[in-house]
């Protein structure tokens, strides 16, 4: 039953990752209808991720009290109900509102998914499980970019939100998970071990804005810039293999070492882009994505392992609120920096944030873990 019901969770992953991209994917068409500026066009973005930020906060709250499952559900219902609505507006700010709302169910979504996967994976097995459940968020990716080939304008794709809701009665069979509230480690955290916790929120910081910095913005980019979008299934398709690949090796490497090298490897990447943007954008796209999504993986597992249990929540928990700081930030600075006509501005700040997590990793000392 637990290989079952990891499945069903992955499934789920697959479809918030689904509704969060239809944002990318109706985002050229929504912004040519209303006329929208590279700005205004980003703060719609950063709408859709500070709802994913209120709503880790406020549902991660409830899976707490009521439990994963009811909380999973809520979610579920929020983020389809929402995102398919959108569809029938065309007025900015409804639209970033309904965004926004849109955007609290997926980060329930998010939270509570990843929390219930370790609820139900045993200690030996949690690595590996871990990429591959990562995986299917390149799936949810790809889905979604794919709408792009059948030219469906904003609307229906929006529309298309509401098709998650078929995987309710899946949802209904899951268990109900842990749910206990404990007390908060977060006191304990800052006094034991700041310069660490210092270290991964940083690194949380640049991981998720590189993230959506660059993924929320692709499939506008690339109309706009290159005037040509077929191969962005396979650019998101990299997301799917990236961690796939990294479940064979994430146990014979060390978890840091990874991490650097994921992240060197796509500053590297870029580095030609910058000087050669015109023939180098989807080569650069195509390990930029293999790369950024392999990285996070390796992140969501090196957090709770570098501290001991009685922290180890409010570790992530806060790592990951800092990261999505990063991702409130992304849209609406690369929109802004994309005012002054060309792509180097906003490469040059995502090749800073791959740069940095290296550096962070060399510059800062990893402290034992207590046992």
């Amino acid at each position: 039953m637990r290989r079952f019901y990891f499945y069903i969770l992955a499934i789920y992953f697959s479809t918030v990752s689904f509704v969060t991209l239809l944002f990318a994917s109706a985002l050229p068409d929504l912004s040519d209808l209303l006329g929208l500026s590279h700005s205004a066009s980003g703060l719609l973005g950063t709408s859709l991720m500070v709802g994913i930020g209120a709503g880790s906060l406020v549902l991660g709250a409830v899976s707490d009290i009521a439990g994963r499952k009811v909380s999973m559900i809520l979610s579920l219902l929020v983020f389809s109900i929402s995102s398919g609505i959108t569809g029938f507006f065309r007025d900015y700010i409804v639209i970033a509102a309904m965004l926004f709302i849109t955007g609290t169910g997926l980060g329930g979504g998010i939270s509570v998914s990843i929390s219930m996967l370790s609820d139900i994976l045993k200690e030996e097995e949690r690595a590996s499980r871990t990429c591959v459940f990562e995986s299917f968020w390149g799936l949810g990716a790809m889905v979604s970019i794919l709408l792009l080939r059948f030219h469906l304008g904003y609307s229906h794709l929006f529309f298309s939100g509401f098709l998650t809701l078929g995987i309710l009665p899946l949802i209904m069979l899951l268990p109900e998970g842990k749910h206990e509230r404990k007390s908060s480690g977060f006191k304990s955290l800052l006094k034991a071990h700041r310069r660490k916790i210092l270290r991964f929120w940083a690194i949380w910081f640049c991981s998720i804005y590189t993230y959506f910095g660059v993924f929320l913005w692709l499939p506008r980019v690339s109309v706009l810039y290159y005037s040509a979008g077929d191969i962005l299934p396979i650019i998101y398709g990299m997301q799917i293999l990236s961690p796939i690949l990294l479940s064979f090796i994430v146990n014979k490497s060390r978890r840091e070492v990874l991490l650097a090298t994921y992240n060197l490897i796509a500053f590297f990447t870029l580095i030609p882009f910058l000087i050669f943007p015109e023939w180098w954008f989807y080569p650069a796209m195509l390990m930029v994505s293999f790369f950024s999504i392999g990285g996070w993986a390796i992140l969501i597992l090196y957090t709770p392992e570098s501290f001991p249990p009685s922290i180890r929540g409010s570790a992530v928990g806060s790592s990951a609120g800092i990261g999505r700081i990063g991702g409130i930030i992304a849209p609406a600075l690369t929109g802004r920096l994309m005012e002054y006509g060309s792509l180097i501005a906003p490469f040059i700040v995502f090749s800073a944030m791959f740069l940095a997590i290296p550096a962070i990793l060399l510059f800062t000392s990893s402290e034992e873990t207590p046992s």
